[in-house]
């Protein structure tokens, strides 16, 4: 997962600045305040991606065979909706 600082760079240099730092020194409230909505979305897309992983990786599922002779499959949502599934924010 990438960092804050580091998606603040990307957004930054997108708009053709040289980094984060260079936004604040020679932007206007109103750019700055643009940008960061930019970053702010980014992050958050970053944050549910490595949320969504993490829960794919922890699912505790079970197969079993039904009085039917199917095959069916019991999912503990717990394990998808579980907090340590949120990463660690850097």
């Amino acid at each position: 997962m990438k960092t804050l600082e580091e998606i603040k760079n990307e957004v930054a240099i997108e708009h053709g600045y040289r980094d984060w730092n260079h936004v604040l020194l020679e932007s206007s409230l109103v750019t700055i305040e643009s940008l960061m909505d930019g970053v702010t979305r980014r992050y958050a897309l970053e944050v549910a991606k490595e949320a969504l992983k993490n829960a794919a990786e922890n699912v505790d599922f079970r197969n079993f065979l039904t009085a039917e002779s199917k095959y069916d499959l019991e999912i503990n949502t717990d394990s998808i909706t579980n907090e340590s599934n949120i990463p660690e924010l850097i």
